[in-house]
């Protein structure tokens, strides 16, 4: 199996489409649905790449992207997410984030851009 992905989104419907398209593209996915829950699969898995909601239902996508880049801070991060202020978008880079795609999106774009931040 390929590389090793982390998607952490609340909405099932969602993250069931994400899976699929990144599973068709060889990637191994673990789905979560809340930050905490995300952190401990990340303490406990090696991922090599986190796709991060911002709207979570307890902890946020930001500061779940700061925590996860001081534990691991060669774990590229990508949010996805509806947050699409020119604001939201820069808060997230200065949080650590490799990429920001907002909702909705291309399914073949974000695979596209998984490899780019993967290469």
């Amino acid at each position: 199996m390929g590389e090793r992905i982390l998607l952490v989104d609340d909405d099932p419907l969602l993250t069931e489409a994400v899976r699929f398209s990144l599973g068709r593209a060889g990637y191994a996915v673990c789905d979560v649905g809340s930050g905490q829950a995300a952190l401990g699969e990340a303490r406990k898995t090696r991922f090599d790449l986190a796709l991060l909601d911002i709207g979570l239902p307890d902890l946020d996508g930001l500061q779940l992207c700061r925590t996860l880049r001081a534990e691991q801070p060669d774990l590229p991060v990508i949010f996805l997410t509806a947050h699409d202020r020119e604001m939201d978008v820069l808060l997230g880079f200065e949080r650590g984030a490799d990429d920001y795609v907002v909702k909705p999106f291309n399914l073949s774009e974000l695979v596209a851009r998984i490899g780019a931040v993967l290469r």
